[in-house]
């Protein structure tokens, strides 16, 4: 964000139950795109440039959808477009974890999948400071139901609807969201760049 700063207005937005926000008993893509649009109309943005990771990628390829003329382009990372049987599993994995060891056995799962043990051995202060942060601000109900939205979210049929240029950045070596992904997303039609970043995780 610092680097985006120097050129843009930028603004990173919690969607509802994550950070400052309390739970809420309605969790799914739809919702956190529309929680957007009111967002950006209370901030009087009527179009903007849209950087989405992971669940946010979602989100923000749901807003394109619904909302194509507010949208400039799109940078979509580490992005799915549906739930397919590798990511069905990954996601039901990360619940299991959070139900049954709480937020923190969650997080040790995410980041064993998106770390190598070497990043992981060299960043380990870094690593527990973010975990801790974590813990802190979000609540565990909260991403629960989030990996719940994750799980019924499906744009594969829509997506070459999408009218905005869009970037799609992608590991190569991303265990959460694989390249195949990234050919059911490449249906973008208008304005479309793809970047590998070799040897990356998410």
């Amino acid at each position: 964000m610092p680097e985006f700063s120097k050129r843009y207005r930028t603004i990173a937005v919690d969607v509802r139950g994550h950070g400052h926000f309390k739970p809420d008993p309605s969790y799914s893509i739809q919702p956190f795109s529309e929680d957007l649009l009111g967002f950006l109309e209370r901030l009087e943005i009527s179009q903007t440039h849209l950087v989405g990771f992971s669940i946010g990628a979602a989100i923000v390829q749901r807003y394109a959808l619904n909302h194509p003329e507010e949208v400039r382009s799109l940078t979509l990372l580490s992005a799915f477009s549906y739930d397919d049987p590798h990511l069905h599993n990954v996601l039901t994995c990360h619940r299991s974890a959070i139900v049954q060891g709480g937020f923190s056995t969650f997080f040790d799962e995410a980041a064993r999948l998106v770390m190598t043990p070497e990043f992981a051995s060299a960043n380990a202060g870094a690593i527990a400071e973010m975990k801790a942060n974590n813990i802190r601000i979000n609540s565990q109900e909260a991403v629960l139901r989030a990996i719940t939205a994750c799980l019924g979210s499906d744009v594969k049929d829509e997506i070459s609807q999408t009218s905005s240029p869009t970037m799609i950045i992608f590991g190569e070596e991303d265990v959460l969201t694989p390249l195949h992904f990234c050919g059911a997303n490449s249906s973008i039609r208008r304005g479309l760049t793809m970047e590998n970043l070799r040897r990356r995780g998410s």
